[in-house]
């Protein structure tokens, strides 16, 4: 991989590296190739983001920073995008705070699925229209071994990284959209209550 601006810039789904425990890996997906692992987002907690990028785009590039393990973002020109590493700067290469990172997991059919951050992700597709941008996640589980797809949402559900929920009731791992962000994904107004109410009345659990 070439350093840009403080980011990695790789060409394909390629591994970048491993954490301290040797498990977790970091990889840098195109946003359009990132699978949900849950059928629906508070659209509401992602306007609310959205907004407060467009009203302060550093935030915007720093959130991007701190996400991709990179610390907080130390230069955005004028026309940054996301799209284009050299327009910002990161204070760390991508990953030295690996566990930062968005977590996912690579599936039998070679396929990434998103177990945390799919608000996130959302927010900086829906604040970057159109951008197909590089999104680092790290990898904790490769479980392309596996025998089947099947044995694959078997082992989510075990581990408790699949929410077969949505607003409508229980739904299908098939049932699951092809990719993150509003336009694929299901509303789910209860989740932005959830999220309102942080720290007002509602705590969110460590597990």
């Amino acid at each position: 991989p070439v350093v840009i601006a403080g980011l990695f810039v790789v060409a394909t789904l390629a591994l970048l590296g491993t954490g301290a425990s040797g498990a977790d890996k970091l990889m840098q997906v195109p946003v359009s190739a990132i699978h949900p692992t849950q059928p629906a987002i508070g659209f509401a907690e992602v306007n609310v983001t959205v907004a407060q990028y467009r009203k302060n785009p550093h935030k915007l590039f720093n959130d991007f920073c701190q996400d991709a393990g990179a610390g907080k973002v130390l230069m955005a020109t004028a026309q940054a995008t996301l799209a284009d590493v050299a327009s910002f700067r990161c204070q760390d290469p991508v990953g030295t705070h690996l566990q930062d990172v968005k977590s996912a997991v690579i599936a039998p059919d070679g396929q990434i699925y998103l177990t945390d951050g799919h608000h996130s992700i959302s927010a900086y597709r829906a604040a970057m229209p159109g951008s197909d941008f590089s999104q680092p996640v790290r990898i904790t589980e490769d479980l392309r071994h596996l025998s089947s797809m099947t044995a694959f949402w078997d082992h989510l559900q075990q581990q408790q990284s699949v929410w077969l929920a949505g607003p409508q009731g229980d739904i299908t791992p098939q049932s699951l959209p092809q990719q993150v962000g509003m336009a694929f994904m299901q509303d789910d107004p209860y989740r932005s209550v959830l999220y309102f109410l942080r720290g007002i009345a509602y705590e969110k659990p460590k597990q």
